[in-house]
């Protein structure tokens, strides 16, 4: 490999970019024609160099942290600033390794780095999205916050001491998918310090991407198109009508698609006007529209009787969205198929229809809770006039201090995008 051929004799620049000129190509053609790059410009663009990616870092006043998993055992990261980048190889320990997982297709694919700390994460047993019962105090949940002690001694503390502004922007492979990086935490004096209390947190699939994110010319008109609690039988969601509800005050033009109304077809029609997308429903984590997709991932809408009408990733990134923002308030959006591209789903799909910015979920949501984090996030967005990434920043400090010692309950949320 090219990279750790470089890294190994201590070209850690040519390894970066070597690294980075390999992360969501197909995403970057698909940005390039939709901004009509031409060719030259477009090349210029896709051989990107460290020092570029330090001006990048400079004009959006950002630091990136960007890791990379060459091998089983060892991870790669840098840490780029406007006039400096930092390296380090962490090798990683013997718990933290993982085995090869047989696929669906019977092949071998290496497991999520995160499933080997947090095993329990996508099953713990606190309320979903699907569930109307009380809030259950999840039996597992130590598991959880182990894991995420761990991953932050093994990921954050060997660079600890290079980060430092208010933003970070992390890039990651698809074998890191699932670590929920503003939950990462320490003991510190006074008790838990998450990563979150230090930072506002996004993700972005390359810096390539981040770049070209912010040459989009998205709506900015007011307007929403407002999904929420789809009619299919027994699997109603009232938490998340009320939710719909409450945003559709906030919105001066809000197009609301609740109960019956909420068809994959009413949802295609509207969704291309919409400066706003918000989706509170039930998502499918591995719903393919068939054998032959790269994608996996799809929202549970309705076909207007009763019964459930999926709404595929494919579709989505096949749609000519002019959105600002999608907020995909759903069991593991944030999920999907481990590709040398990257992650393969939900989330990917609504950047890959011209959306510059979504958040999404690592592991199923609380029903309670995140009523709440919806309220808030828009009440920042849009009243307070913070940053996306801010006002999720806020959002959820605001339930780690009222759950220092459950982030289960708003950890999971996360801003992919810029």
């Amino acid at each position: 490999m090219l990279q750790n051929n470089y890294y190994t004799t201590k070209k850690v620049k040519e390894a970066l970019e070597i690294c980075e000129r390999g992360r969501a190509r197909a995403l970057f053609d698909q940005y390039c024609n939709r901004l009509e790059i031409a060719l030259e410009e477009r090349e210029a663009k896709s051989a990107i160099t460290l020092e570029n990616m330090q001006e990048i870092a400079k004009r959006e006043k950002t630091t990136f942290v960007y890791f990379s998993r060459p091998f089983e055992e060892e991870i790669h990261v840098w840490v780029v600033k406007a006039d400096r980048t930092h390296s380090r190889k962490i090798e990683l320990p013997e718990d933290f390794k993982t085995k090869a997982l047989p696929s669906s297709g019977g092949e071998t694919s290496r497991q999520s780095l995160i499933d080997n700390y947090l095993p329990d994460s996508r099953g713990l047993s606190f309320k979903s999205k699907s569930s109307s019962e009380k809030e259950k105090e999840p039996g597992e949940s130590t598991h959880l916050s182990e894991g995420l002690e761990k991953c932050y001694q093994t990921l954050i503390t060997p660079i600890e001491e290079w980060l430092d502004g208010e933003r970070l922007t992390i890039i990651t492979d698809a074998t890191m998918r699932d670590v929920p990086f503003a939950a990462l935490y320490k003991n510190g004096p006074s008790g838990r310090e998450y990563l979150i209390d230090k930072y506002t947190i996004s993700m972005t699939p390359s810096v390539r991407i981040f770049d070209l994110l912010h040459e989009l010319k998205p709506l900015n008109d007011g307007s929403a198109l407002i999904v929420a609690d789809p009619d299919i039988k027994e699997k109603r969601l009232n938490g998340a009508k009320r939710e719909g509800e409450a945003l559709a005050q906030k919105i001066r033009k809000p197009t609301l698609l609740f109960d019956k109304k909420a068809t994959v077809e009413a949802v295609k029609q509207a969704a291309s006007d919409a400066s706003i997308l918000h989706f509170a429903c039930h998502g499918s984590t591995d719903a393919q529209i068939n054998r032959d997709s790269v994608f996996e991932g799809a929202l549970c809408l309705t076909n207007g009787k009763g019964e459930k009408e999926l709404l595929f990733a494919d579709e989505i990134q096949q749609l000519d969205l002019k959105a600002d923002l999608v907020f995909l308030s759903a069991c593991e959006t944030g999920t999907g198929a481990e590709r040398r591209e990257g992650v393969i789903g939900l989330s990917r799909a609504f950047l890959g229809a011209g959306v510059p910015s979504v958040i999404a979920t690592h592991w199923n949501i609380d029903d309670h809770i995140t009523q709440k984090i919806v309220s808030d996030f828009y009440t920042n967005l849009l009243d307070k006039g913070m940053t996306k990434a801010k006002a999720l920043r806020h959002t959820m400090l605001k339930q780690r201090l009222a759950h220092p010692d459950k982030p289960h309950l708003w950890g999971a949320f996360f801003l992919i995008g810029k």
